[in-house]
C-alpha cells in the first residue's frame, strides 16, 4: 500500500463523460421501452431521449379498476428533456 507523500499530487483517473441528468421535479414525458443500442429521437418532438435511474410508482389495473400499486426502481425509463408529461 502506498502512503500519500506530502506535496505529491494525487493521481487522477480518466472518467467517462457524465450523462445529462434529468430534472424529475418537473413533469417530463417518459417512454418505457427496451432498445438494443441508443433510442431514436423522441416520438413527439425529435429531441434526444435520456435514460435515468428513478423510483417509479407502478399501478396495475384489473379491467377498468385500479388493482395493485407498488414502488420499483430502475433505469428503464427514457425521458425527453423538452416534452412535458402527457
Amino acid at each position: 500500500m502506498k502512503l500519500p507523500l506530502i506535496g505529491r499530487q494525487q493521481e487522477t483517473r480518466a472518467t467517462e463523460a457524465a450523462a445529462p441528468t434529468i430534472d424529475v421535479s418537473t413533469p417530463r414525458a417518459c417512454w418505457y421501452q427496451t432498445f438494443a443500442d441508443q433510442p431514436g429521437p423522441c416520438p413527439q418532438c425529435g429531441a434526444a431521449l435520456h435514460q435515468s435511474y428513478q423510483t417509479y410508482l407502478i399501478g396495475t389495473r384489473r379491467g377498468r379498476h385500479l388493482a395493485d400499486s407498488f414502488l420499483g426502481g430502475g433505469d428503464f425509463g427514457w425521458f425527453c428533456p423538452r416534452c412535458p408529461r402527457s
